[in-house]
C-alpha cells in the first residue's frame, strides 16, 4: 500500500473516539461498540486467529506453521483513564491536526494497541505465517488493575503454555528527550512497575550543631530533592 499514513491515522482517531474508561457507568456499552469497530479494522485476525474472551480482555492466538520454538506474546490494553483538565482538542474527538492524532489514549495506550494489531493483520493479509505460535493480549481494565491480565495469565499457566518472549506496551517516540540528546528516540521499557530505592549520600566537614556552616550535607541534599521535584525531566 502506498502512503498508508492517512488511513492509519484515521483508524487510530476512530478508536480514540470511544471513551473506553474502565470502571465508569455505562462503560460496558462503550467497550462493546469499540470491539465491533476493532473487528472491522482487523478482519484477517478475526478470520485466522483463535480469540478467547476473558470478561472483555482478549487472548488472540495466531497458529504457527512449525512450532519449532516456544511461542511469543505481545500485549497492550485498550482502556484509558478519565480525561480531566484542559485539552487543546476534545479528549475523545480523535482530532487529526498538526501532523498528529490527538486524544485520550493516543499514547497510553491505543496507539500501541492499534500498532500491534495492524502489524499482525497486515502480516496475515500478505500471506505470511509465523513458524511458532504468536499470542496477542489486550486487556480492558489495565488502568484499574483489573482481572483481565490475571485471568489470561492463569489460563496460560493452567494450559502449560510457556513463552519464549513477552513484549509489553513499552514507551513512546520522543524528541529531544533530555539535555544533550537531540533527535527522535524510541523509549524502551526494560522493567515493569516495581519499587526502586535509591540512596544519595552527601559528605562534609564536621562541626558543632550550635554553629553550623553554610551548605552543609543536609542543605545540599534538600536542594537536590527540591530540584528533582521542580523539574519534570526527572520523571520521564
Amino acid at each position: 500500500m502506498k502512503n498508508p499514513e492517512k488511513r492509519y491515522a484515521k483508524e487510530l482517531a476512530s478508536m480514540i473516539k470511544y471513551p473506553t474508561i474502565a470502571g465508569v457507568s455505562g462503560s460496558d456499552r462503550v467497550f462493546h461498540r469499540f470491539r465491533k469497530k476493532m473487528t472491522s479494522f482487523f478482519p484477517h485476525i478475526l478470520e485466522k486467529c483463535d480469540i478467547l474472551d476473558f470478561d472483555g480482555s482478549f487472548l488472540i492466538k495466531l497458529k504457527g506453521s512449525k512450532n519449532t520454538n516456544l511461542p511469543s506474546l505481545i500485549m497492550s490494553h485498550h482502556d484509558v483513564v478519565e480525561a480531566y483538565g484542559d485539552w487543546k482538542y476534545p479528549p475523545f474527538s480523535g482530532t487529526i491536526a498538526d501532523g498528529r492524532v490527538w486524544g485520550r489514549g493516543a499514547i497510553d495506550n491505543k496507539a500501541m494497541f492499534w500498532g500491534m494489531m495492524r502489524a499482525v493483520d497486515d502480516f496475515i493479509a500478505e500471506g505470511h505465517v509465523p513458524e511458532s505460535d504468536l499470542y496477542i493480549v489486550t486487556t480492558c481494565d489495565e488502568e484499574i488493575a483489573g482481572s483481565g491480565a490475571k485471568l489470561i495469565a492463569k489460563y496460560l499457566n493452567d494450559s502449560g503454555i510457556k513463552l519464549r518472549l513477552v513484549l509489553d506496551e513499552g514507551g513512546m517516540i520522543v524528541t529531544d528527550v533530555m539535555p544533550g540528546l537531540t533527535g527522535h528516540y524510541a523509549m524502551l521499557g526494560v522493567t515493569e512497575k516495581r519499587i526502586c530505592d535509591v540512596r544519595f549520600t552527601a559528605r562534609g566537614a564536621g562541626g558543632h550543631a550550635s554553629v553550623p556552616s553554610k551548605n552543609t550535607p543536609l542543605a545540599r541534599l534538600a536542594s537536590f530533592v527540591s530540584e528533582v521535584e521542580a523539574n519534570d525531566i526527572y520523571y520521564m
